[in-house]
């Protein structure tokens, strides 16, 4: 390809080398070409005018007309997006390039432009130059931009909760993946290995393979069909021993005698369970139990219960929840007459309390701070 050459405001005379069929100028070489497009190096004070099959591409240091470039920065997965302002004299033209590569030529009225060949986590500088009608060229004004491939969401592998494999879930927040891989790694050791490969919009898996007892670092992170992925998210799981109770709940003063715990056997394999308060061990009970009273806590004092499940000797984690020993309950609605009978006034009221032994009435006259009691009433009276 034969290039017309014209140089002004330069101060030194160009020298010529053939190479491969094509011609070096200066800096102006192959290695400087995108495309098969010779580019001129930004760095000379000098009108490069280079016209061949028609296009035109020129740089010059002149003011631009644009004021500010924005390039996404891993906002989008199928693109970057390139906005600008500023005021382009209605017979210039804009020119993008990516890395000194030209992606397109628009028009004065243009103000975004959309990469959609940029590679996903590759960070590009994206510079705006206005061509005028005489064919110069403004200075580039510039912006970096990527392209975003993102990672999963949420990530969380299961520590010490299933008997038969720890469970990994995330988030599938990425439209571009073909696959999901997973590695995996002893959490005392720095290399990964392969674990498996999972279809697109894959968001959970079990790894049966892991050893009871030993703790694992997991990576999950998509995968696209040109080699590309987002970065790994990371979480450490560890399978159990023995699968712990679910739903444990500890009673909040219902019970004026005791703290009653309930829970949910999910194993088949515990030989039975361990009671703590306050991180303290107070009892323990047999396998397939799912409930303990606690008659040594304190009356209205709140305390934080934990269950573990056991096997040969090894427990699970503990499921926890906070109860309180209640006392005696205080009757509710409680309600007196008022002008409805010329004998008596009549007292009613709920009995909320399961272990009362009867009840007192009391009167007082409503100026005076005494209470004399009036009457008793025998258990569940109301």
């Amino acid at each position: 390809m034969m290039y017309s050459i014209q140089l002004s405001a330069f101060t030194r005379r160009p020298s010529w080398q053939a190479t491969n069929g094509r011609t070096d100028i200066d800096g102006v070489s192959p290695a400087n070409t995108r495309l098969g497009r010779p580019a001129c190096p930004r760095s000379f004070a000098f009108v490069c005018m280079i016209f061949a099959t028609g296009v035109l591409i020129g740089t010059a240091n002149g003011q631009s007309p644009i004021t500010s470039v924005s390039a996404s920065d891993a906002v989008f997965e199928d693109r970057v997006e390139v906005t600008w302002t500023g005021s382009v004299a209605a017979s210039s033209v804009v020119r993008i390039e990516r890395d000194t590569e030209v992606m397109g030529v628009v028009a004065s009225d243009v103000r975004i432009f959309q990469d959609t060949t940029a590679d996903p986590r590759v960070s590009y500088e994206y510079c705006l130059i206005v061509t005028a009608a005489d064919g110069t060229d403004s200075s580039p004004v510039c912006d970096n931009g990527t392209r975003a491939f993102f990672a999963p969401a949420g990530m969380a592998a299961s520590d010490r909760l299933f008997e038969g494999h720890v469970l990994l879930t995330w988030t599938d927040r990425s439209q571009r993946e073909t696959e999901y891989r997973i590695i995996r790694r002893l959490a005392s050791e720095t290399q990964f290995g392969g674990l498996v490969t999972l279809p697109a919009n894959a968001s959970s898996y079990r790894d049966t393979t892991a050893l009871v007892g030993v703790e694992y670092r997991y990576g999950v992170a998509p995968h696209d069909a040109d080699g590309f992925r987002s970065v790994f998210a990371f979480d450490n799981g560890e399978r159990a021993a023995v699968t712990p109770p679910a739903d444990v709940s500890a009673s909040d003063g219902q019970y004026p005698n005791f703290v009653r715990l309930t829970w949910t056997d999910q194993s088949d394999q515990e030989d039975a369970f361990a009671i703590y308060r306050n991180g303290a061990n107070i009892g323990t009970v047999s396998e397939n139990a799912t409930s303990f009273d606690d008659a040594t806590a304190t009356t209205a004092v709140t305390y934080s219960y934990c269950v573990a499940s056991i096997v040969g000797g090894t427990e699970s984690v503990q499921v926890c929840d906070d109860g309180m020993r209640g006392g005696l309950r205080s009757p509710s609605n409680v309600a007196a007459t008022d002008d409805t009978f010329d004998d008596r006034v009549s007292i009613t009221w709920n009995d909320d309390a399961d272990t009362e032994d009867g009840f007192e009435v009391y009167r007082r006259l409503l100026s005076s701070p005494d209470s004399v009691l009036l009457a008793t009433r025998p258990v569940n009276a109301t």
